[in-house]
């Protein structure tokens, strides 16, 4: 097995490897002096690679032991090189082989011209050894920055990921060894406790992401049936807890659970008067019914609610990017769904849009009044806010529930409805038809129409209404 050593000055570094009889049996140093830290690991695997290669080459095709120091010193001499200029700048990849990014110690290899065939052969055969967390970081940061991603929005992913994640987990660890126990023991258990529930979700949308992507891209860098660990995290959230003797009030961060995302029937009635007054009523009363995502809600235009003229009973709100305020999650979230309000309900919502078209005229795009925040492209930092304050009006400041929960709620009951079609219940949420062939292929869309009889049957907005 390589190992690293230093020398006696505590500067230089050496990998060190004693090669077996088949290859010359010298011991072989190398220095990595040069070489950032995080990517040390991986020269080591690929030096043991090698060695293994060679080794079931010579065994297998029956070759006399020969020296063969030179040879493994020129493939690993090529590969430091590769990632000192990398590691300055001036090279595009770390690790390529034939152009192409390799998630191996071995096949990662570019190898030197001078390199036998059948060598060559050989070492693009090599299975996988992990790769270094820091190392896919910064490939995640590339693929992000190629993406055109905004400046903001890379700088929340270098504070979580960068600072917050190498930061305590270290940049040397295999990212096939970081699991859920890992990611809450070393960070953010005691990282979450400091932070909003909303900073958290952030995060753990960050996290997801990463991990999503090493994995489609980086497969092979993961054990057989690994999952992806941020599909576990929750974010904890303050709960006031009171002594009963003294009357002391604490706050105490917990973790949330699951079950808590969705709304209980009390809660749903609670943010769902029959009539509601104010805007942010009316806000939390269409989120309820339609489970629309924040933004989607936040950036709705006056043409955007279609009345049906022949059916007084039903209007369908148009998530679309129609305008260049609006924009989506992805293609899926495009749609046109029915309200679910009953007659009364509804005469009463389109009078509401009517008021505040003429209250905030030209000011507003927006049948809710909400400014457009050009630096976010969205509406839904101003929603945001108005609507967490709608619900803390309603149930209390530590509920533990967000805009996302009316989502989950309705999302629910959709589900639990067995007479409604899994691809309405898609459709309806705005979520990709990808596995339904039937649907997704060559069925046609439901229209609001055919969507609201099915909802109505099934009876899933009685409860609401």
């Amino acid at each position: 097995m390589a190992s690293f050593k230093t020398q006696k000055n505590g500067k230089t570094v050496h990998l060190s490897a004693k090669l077996p009889e088949s290859l010359g049996g010298k011991t072989l140093n190398i220095g990595v002096s040069k070489v950032p830290e995080h990517y040390r690991p991986m020269v080591k695997a690929q030096l043991e690679g090698v060695i293994k290669v060679l080794t079931y080459k010579h065994k297998v095709e029956k070759l006399p032991n020969v020296d063969r120091t030179a040879e493994v010193r020129a493939i690993i001499d090529h590969k430091i090189h590769e990632l000192y200029l990398q590691s300055l700048g001036m090279a595009e990849t770390a690790v390529s082989f034939n152009g192409e990014f390799i998630h191996a110690p071995v096949t990662a290899i570019a190898l030197p011209a001078s390199t036998p065939e059948g060598t060559a052969r050989a070492l693009q055969a090599t299975e996988v050894s992990p790769m270094a967390l820091g190392h896919l970081v910064e490939e995640y940061f590339k693929a992000k920055d190629n993406e055109g991603i905004a400046l903001g929005t890379l700088k929340a992913y270098g504070s979580t990921l960068r600072a917050g994640m190498l930061g305590s987990l270290g940049s040397d660890t295999p990212i096939g060894s970081v699991d859920y126990e890992m990611l809450m023991g070393k960070w953010l258990e005691e990282a979450f406790t400091k932070q909003s529930t909303n900073t958290q979700k952030a995060a753990i949308v960050r996290i997801k992401s990463f991990f999503t992507w090493a994995l489609e891209v980086y497969p092979k860098a993961f054990p057989m049936g690994y999952k992806n660990p941020a599909l576990r995290i929750k974010p904890f959230v303050k709960r006031e807890t009171v002594d009963m003797e003294s009357g002391e009030v604490t706050r105490v961060s917990k973790l949330v659970h699951e079950e808590r995302a969705a709304l209980t029937p009390e809660d749903a009635q609670k943010v769902n008067p029959k009539l509601p007054v104010s805007r942010e009523e009316w806000f939390l009363k269409v989120s309820l019914f339609t489970g629309l995502r924040l933004n989607e809600l936040a950036q709705l235009h006056r043409d955007d609610v279609i009345p049906d003229e022949e059916n007084p009973n039903l209007v369908s709100l148009r998530v679309a990017r129609t305008y260049t305020d609006q924009s989506l999650k992805n293609t899926s979230s495009e749609r046109t769904l029915p309200l679910g309000f009953d007659e009364e309900t509804t005469r009463a919502f389109l009078a509401f849009i009517d008021d505040n078209t003429k209250r905030y005229g030209s000011k507003s795009l927006t049948i809710w009044g909400y400014n457009f925040l050009k630096a976010q492209q969205s509406y839904s930092v101003a929603a945001s806010k108005a609507s967490r304050l709608a619900i803390e009006a309603a149930l209390g400041a530590n509920s533990g529930l967000t805009h996302h929960s009316f989502r989950h709620t309705i999302a629910d009951k959709l589900k639990k409805a067995i007479s409604i079609k899994d691809s309405a219940v898609k459709q309806f949420m705005g979520h990709s038809l990808e596995g339904d062939i039937t649907a997704g292929r060559y069925g046609k869309p439901f229209t609001p129409e055919q969507l609201r009889a099915m909802f109505d049957e099934a009876g899933v907005w009685d409860d609401w209404r």
